[in-house]
């Protein structure tokens, strides 16, 4: 019996393109942006910012699949989009494992550093210079008289703009860096908040620590102790 609705069948020709046929089907370009992001999410490794590059991959293989799956076969590319999934989500978890040990591993130093900038700030609002002084290390001493030190410690207690000091304190986030020519070097930064009593909000200064001997020791911050004021010292 002949079809009494050609239109019908060739609607249903339409839609079943490329099922069960040799005929050409779309590679989904969302599958195929993941695939390349899922690729580039090694680089997650070098950087913890660069999660976004993983982060990117997943959103994008999830609308791939669900676009393949309503695309009634006219579509392909599922396999690109799972194998993006797999390396973003491999990388990622690497990249925050790393991140979750070296957290564990610093917490002590972590620790160390904040309680010593506390103490920083104490002893200069107690007028303990000398105490002061012994917080930082060997090579800021070198560098820095104990007159210089305490001159500048002075303005700092008590200036004219500010007020009086009232602590100085970490923002708790600290980046540690090894040096490749001194197994034995390790150094760190962190933001140092530095409060006042006509102040709102604490002035906030790069400090940085360098561990010697077995103990963490405030290297500079190079705001209270400029560079002009080593070159004085030199002179």
């Amino acid at each position: 019996m002949a079809n009494s609705d050609p239109l019908g069948s060739l609607h249903k020709m339409s839609t079943t393109a490329g099922v069960g046929s040799g005929e050409y089907v779309e590679i989904n370009g969302w599958a195929v942006w993941t695939m390349v992001l899922g690729l580039a999410s090694s680089l997650a490794i070098l950087d913890a910012v660069l999660l976004v590059i993983p982060l990117t991959a997943i959103v994008f293989a999830f609308v791939a699949l669900r676009q393949i799956a309503n695309s009634n076969g006219t579509q392909a590319g599922r396999g690109l989009a799972w194998g993006g999934l797999v390396l973003a989500l491999g990388f990622a978890g690497f990249r925050g494992t790393l991140q979750w040990k070296q957290f564990s591993e610093t917490r002590a130093d972590r620790a160390a550093m904040a309680g010593m900038l506390e103490d920083f700030g104490q002893n200069v609002k107690d007028g303990k210079f000398d105490q002061a002084y012994q917080l930082f290390s060997q090579q800021f001493q070198q560098r820095v008289s104990k007159e210089q030190f305490s001159g500048q410690l002075r303005f700092l207690q008590k200036t004219q703009i500010y007020g009086n000091l009232v602590s100085i304190k970490s923002n708790g986030y600290f980046e540690f860096e090894d040096s490749p020519a001194d197994p034995d070097l390790r150094l760190a930064r962190t933001t140092a908040l530095i409060a006042f009593d006509k102040t709102g909000e604490p002035l906030h200064e790069d400090a940085y620590f360098r561990h010697q001997g077995g103990k963490w020791y405030i290297d500079n911050i190079p705001r209270v102790f400029p560079a002009d004021e080593t070159k004085k010292k030199k002179e």
